[in-house]
């Protein structure tokens, strides 16, 4: 009998001290330990269809900062693309002007649905593109934005909501929203994105997260389960870029910047 509830006294002093040190350890491991960015915001990158008509859309219309122009090229892209750079905050809406017909149209689209763009209105305003996405204006503050706002939809949302927490260690806000530095990320049901053989398509296509070491960041995000549908290549001298896949097919872009 002494032997019987000593064995039980030890057994629950061991749960206790397990549940007191492990055990939160083990759920707040990924929360306490996000993606380490090496800057704050996500970017989007987008196609056009008609570029003089898209380019007064994001300049004109949503009067955001022009910011110049890349030339992506062979290794990248299959076919030379201008990139048209528009300031959100610290991201970049990346609005790519592919010189050959586009290998993916409103047939294939992705997950990624509709931005919001937080700034000096005093209540939301939507506007729709050329290739079906919604844009809204929304003041800031609005549903905790202070950065961008990127809607995904899926068939399938706890499995994305599982994907971007786990394994690319992006923040849970809570309810299918979760957090990549300033950049809020809503996940929806709704129609899955594609899988698809090139980011490249009609509409909004990637989203880029910039990180310390491409290589390193892919390499882990790998070990976590992540497919990587890109492995890294050079930039020129610029930049190091590769990318993975979420469940549903939608593309991430992960970077970083040469010194």
């Amino acid at each position: 009998g002494r032997v019987h509830t000593s064995y039980i006294a030890y057994t629950l002093r061991f749960i206790s001290f397990y549940k007191l040190y492990f055990y939160p350890y083990r759920i707040l491991k990924h929360k306490d330990m996000p993606m380490k960015l090496s800057k704050k915001s996500l970017d989007v990158g987008f196609f056009c269809t008609e570029l003089e008509a898209d380019r007064d859309f994001w300049g004109n219309k949503l009067q955001l900062e022009f910011q110049g122009t890349l030339e992506l090229g062979e290794g990248i892209v299959a076919h030379p693309t201008i990139q048209y750079r528009y300031k959100v905050q610290d991201s970049i809406i990346k609005v790519n002007d592919y010189q050959s017909d586009l290998p993916n149209g409103r047939d294939d689209p992705s997950g990624y649905s509709s931005l919001l763009i937080p700034g000096n209105v005093r209540a939301p305003s939507s506007f729709e593109v050329i290739s079906g996405e919604t844009i809204t204006l929304v003041p800031k503050g609005h549903l905790g934005l202070t950065g961008l706002g990127i809607t995904v939809t899926s068939e399938n949302a706890d499995r994305l909501v599982d994907f971007y927490t786990e394994v690319m260690q992006f923040q849970s806000l809570g309810y299918r929203k979760v957090a990549a530095g300033e950049t809020l990320i809503f996940i929806e049901d709704g129609k899955s994105g594609t899988e698809t053989s090139t980011f490249v398509g009609t509409g909004f296509r990637y989203l880029t997260l910039h990180v310390t070491n491409a290589d390193s960041a892919l390499e882990e995000i790998a070990g976590r389960g992540g497919k990587i549908a890109m492995p890294p290549v050079d930039y020129g001298s610029i930049a190091r870029l590769g990318f993975v896949t979420d469940p549903d097919g939608n593309w991430i872009e992960v970077a970083h910047v040469n010194k």
